[in-house]
């Protein structure tokens, strides 16, 4: 089987989308915290599949 590996980056101007991504996962986190606390069952699904 043959297997490419494509690899992908961002402009410099693309990474200036960064900040406006960490406050939405923020955002993310807060809110599911906060809803933990009003008792909702929060399943998180995780991919491993990425070589970070």
């Amino acid at each position: 089987m043959l297997v490419s590996l494509i690899e992908y980056g961002l402009t410099e101007y693309g990474v200036t989308a960064n900040t406006i991504v960490d406050v939405m996962c923020a955002w993310g986190r807060d809110n599911i915290a906060f809803r933990q606390q009003r008792g909702e069952d929060i399943v998180l699904l995780e991919n491993n599949d990425s070589e970070s």
